[in-house]
């Protein structure tokens, strides 16, 4: 016969029994891990811009047209007065260009030296820069010196306290880490306001024997750049204008569009690979300041269910890119299927094959529910 303390210990082990069993699957090991955000978008390998100083961009229709038909890009600089005076660079950027992946940057309401201008002066013309390209229906994001005056501390304050987040120099001599930006595990850039280029010029032009003169050189650094996993920005003018091509006058600075094909299509030979995301200055710049002001926190629901929270300060508004987010996958996992949803919306969804996987997703207030069946 039973004794009391006999029944209260057997009821305690099957509650304690009952209890367990309930949270069994959330002890388990997790059919996936966050490893963390990529350095690049995709986790390409390194990050290219591809920028050309000229204020006509309809005056390049033909190479543009050539860039649509082979899925590439550029950015294009903006002189607002340039803008405001002629609407149609207004409406062929925003309906031509920007449709088919082209960026943009500022490059100053009138190109003067702002090295040469006090902090006030300098803070007021690129403030006056910004302002236009808002009202264009655009984010001022990247910013490129005129001439690549951008050397002096007041300069460089003045366009930060202006709203600009980045700032690309031109100059023929490099120091430091040279013209690769955020090598290696370096995460950020040395100075925001003061990014290196490369100065992509003919030797023709005036014996610039400092300037990447044509592909060859050019393919160099490229390919430099990859093995560092940095950020390479390449700065071009008057593309096609060398005063032989199409009857096209000779322009300042100017780069033959032979050479510039043969760049851009090394560089789509290297993405197809991975090994380069061809990005706007502006979407590298955002990139960038996310991944580095970006928290995640991946919680269990049950063996099959996750909740993932990826949570910035910044404005989403402004800092309009996706994230990249290395997801380990556990070997008992293999063969199922990956589902992200928001707010009961289906945002991704992939067959788990390899043993990680990369998904692009937002930061968000709301978080993202995560099912691996």
């Amino acid at each position: 016969m039973f004794k009391p303390s006999d029944i209260f210990i057997f009821l305690i082990v099957i509650a304690f029994t009952f209890v367990n069993s309930c949270h069994h699957s959330v002890d388990e090991e997790p059919q996936i891990k966050i490893l963390g955000i990529t350095k690049w978008y995709n986790n390409y390998k390194s990050a290219l811009s591809v920028t050309h100083d000229s204020g006509y961009p309809i005056s390049n229709d033909i190479e543009n047209s050539w860039l649509y038909e082979h899925q590439m890009f550029m950015d294009y600089e903006i002189i607002s007065d340039r803008y405001v005076s002629n609407p149609k660079l207004v409406e062929y950027l925003k309906e031509k260009l920007i449709p088919n992946g082209f960026g943009y940057f500022g490059h100053g309401h009138t190109h003067i030296n702002h090295d040469q201008l006090s902090y006030e002066e300098a803070y007021k013309s690129f403030r006056k820069d910004a302002e236009h390209i808002k009202a264009f229906g655009l984010n001022p994001i990247a910013y490129a010196y005129p001439g690549g005056y951008g050397f002096e501390d007041s300069t460089q304050f003045a366009l930060k306290k202006s709203g600009y987040l980045s700032g690309r120099l031109f100059q023929k001599e490099f120091e430091g880490r040279g013209p690769y930006i955020m090598s290696g595990d370096q995460m950020a850039p040395e100075n925001w306001y003061a990014l290196p280029s490369l100065p992509m010029q003919d030797f023709n032009f005036d014996q610039c024997e400092r300037c990447i003169n044509n592909h060859d050189e050019f393919l160099s650094y490229l390919n430099e750049s990859v093995g560092l996993e940095s950020w390479l920005i390449s700065t071009y003018h008057s593309i096609g204008f060398d005063g032989k091509t199409d009857g096209r006058p000779e322009g300042w600075g100017y780069y033959t569009r032979e050479n510039f094909y043969k760049d851009m299509l090394a560089i789509k030979e290297l993405r197809e690979k991975g090994k380069v995301w061809l990005a706007n200055m502006s979407d590298v710049t955002i990139y960038t300041y996310l991944r580095n002001q970006t928290t995640y926190e991946l919680k269990m629901v049950n063996e099959s269910q996750y909740k993932l929270m990826l949570e910035t300060e910044l404005p989403i508004e402004r800092f309009n890119h996706d994230l990249s987010l290395e997801i380990s996958i556990a070997e008992n996992s293999l063969g199922k299927t990956l589902t992200i949803e928001q707010a009961e919306k289906q945002i991704t969804q992939k067959k788990l094959t390899k043993s990680k996987v990369y998904i692009n997703l937002r930061p968000s207030k709301d978080y993202f529910s995560i099912y691996v069946e």
